[in-house]
This record gives C-alpha cells, structure tokens and sequence, in this order.
C-alpha cells in the first residue's frame, strides 16, 4: 500500500507540475470547483481554444 502512496503522489506532483505550467491551466484553476485534474483534462479535451467562436459572433 506504501508502494501506491508513494506512486499517487509522485503523479499528483507531475500534474501539478503541468497545470501550473500550462498557460491554457491557468484560468481554468481560478474556477471555484476546478482543480489540477478537471483543468489539465478540460485542456487535453478541448485542446486549442481559438478553434471555437467567441460569444456573440454568429454562432
């Protein structure tokens, strides 16, 4: 059991690693509710923003 302790930690520190790094991350953790996990997964999800429309400009 100290075995995997010690490996989710390792991985909760690489994530936090790329969150924190990851300028897509950055606004997403200033959320109430979304954390290191939700924002590196709505990154990879979505991928590059700028391939969707802005609000307002004729969806």
């Amino acid at each position: 059991m100290k075995h995997l302790d010690e490996r989710v930690e390792k991985l909760g520190q690489k994530l936090e690693t790329i969150a924190f790094n990851n300028e897509a991350c950055q606004p997403l953790l200033t959320i109430p509710g979304i954390g290191l996990l939700s924002a590196t997964a709505l990154v990879v999800a979505i991928g590059d923003i700028s391939a969707f429309k802005k609000l307002g400009s004729g969806l």
